[in-house]
């Protein structure tokens, strides 16, 4: 529908006789001209192929708005007052309490996340990246919020939390989108609520970015899952190919080369895989390593030994080998050979207790994984 809607109304822009219609249509339409999209032969229909710009509204736009909420640090109204701010519990020692427990999670946080948070009341205002935003409102605030957020902003933030989350999936089921819209759409409404309160002084509570949220579990319907639609590897490449100017007199002239030539190469390596020379070591293992199976591959250092293992140890091994349908789970293991490292199906890496046992304000720990139930071949653990 949205679709021959937006034909319609291209067409009667394009229609205009004079300079005074057209301003008219285009004001009513909200449509300037055709897209330069319209030129490809080959693409989803115009509006609904535009998806939605998650990484700033995510990790920017709608941070900063609960930042300045919390901080008390938005501007007030001339008939407002700070003082009746209830949710501006981020302040004096207690904003400096929140950036210290932020910056105190840095060896919890695995260094499959990239870029840890640093301390927000002391580097906010230094540059702070989309991805430390990320991590830090989506990942630690839910935890570090509890009983300090009143009740119920804290509920209506959990709401955007557990939407957000949703949302970043890479597989959403159409059952997790209709939560993500029950959830979205209930945040979006109690915010008014709570925050705005039907204060002419308070619109600037809600702009447009905490409106859109609710729109967000349409967008997977249209482009698909909205984590492969996002602005991350267009920023990373504008980032590199700026990078490689090396014309100053002609920069835009030069950067127009350099991307042509990166797309001849991607075409290329994308028809001939073969004369890549990371596409055959991309698919062996390291040296030393074991396929396990599933996507599981444990990785070197491995001890040289067979260790004795606590109790606890012994029998978990063996309520797995008797779930795994071993015919002699019922013989106790006493001594395993340690691997320091697994590299799960996602790709991360995980580390065992065994080779973590460093000072944990030089580590990023990554022996805390998720972990479902998976059964790997009775031989293949033996031989472990």
């Amino acid at each position: 529908m949205i679709n021959f809607r937006y034909r319609d109304n291209l067409a009667l822009v394009e229609s205009s006789q004079t300079q005074r219609i057209f301003q008219s249509n285009r004001k009513m339409t909200g449509i300037c001209g055709p897209s330069i999209f319209s030129g490809l032969k080959k693409i989803l229909p115009l509006p609904a192929c535009f998806p939605v710009d998650l990484m700033h509204l995510i990790g920017l736009n709608l941070p900063d708005i609960f930042v300045k909420l919390w901080h008390g640090t938005i501007a007030c109204g001339i008939s407002d007052s700070k003082s009746d701010w209830t949710w501006a519990v981020l302040v004096g020692d207690v904003w400096k309490q929140h950036g210290a427990a932020v910056a105190a999670a840095l060896p919890y946080l695995p260094g499959s996340f990239d870029r840890p948070p640093p301390n927000p009341a002391e580097k906010i205002s230094s540059g702070y990246k989309a991805w430390e935003f990320i991590t830090w409102i989506y990942g630690y605030c839910p935890a570090l919020l509890h009983d300090i957020l009143p009740l119920p902003f804290y509920q209506n933030f959990c709401k955007l939390v557990q939407g957000i989350r949703i949302i970043y999936q890479h597989s959403i089921s159409r059952s997790d989108l209709q939560t993500a819209y029950l959830l979205l759409t209930e945040f979006c409404e109690d915010f008014e609520t709570l925050y705005c309160q039907c204060w002419a002084d308070r619109l600037h509570f809600a702009p447009h970015s905490i409106h859109i949220v609710s729109h967000l579990p349409h967008e997977p319907l249209h482009t698909g899952p909205s984590d492969a639609t996002t602005q991350w590897p267009m920023e990373r490449a504008i980032g590199d190919l700026t990078a490689q100017i090396r014309q100053p007199s002609k920069a835009y002239a030069n950067l127009s080369l350099q991307a042509v030539q990166c797309a001849q190469v991607n075409a290329i390596t994308s028809i001939l895989p073969d004369l890549d020379p990371h596409h055959n070591k991309s698919h062996s293992l390291p040296h030393g390593s074991r396929d396990l199976g599933g996507g599981y591959v444990l990785l070197r250092a491995k001890d040289n030994t067979a260790r004795e293992v606590h109790l606890c140890e012994s029998t978990a091994i063996q309520v797995y080998l008797s779930n795994a349908g071993d015919s002699e789970a019922d013989v106790m293991v006493t001594k395993v050979v340690r691997w320091a490292r697994l590299r799960v199906p996602t790709g991360q890496i995980a580390r065992s207790a065994w080779k973590e046992t460093k000072d944990l304000t030089k580590l990023r720990m990554s022996r805390n994984v998720k972990v479902r139930f998976f059964f790997l071949p009775v031989n293949s653990l033996l031989k472990l």
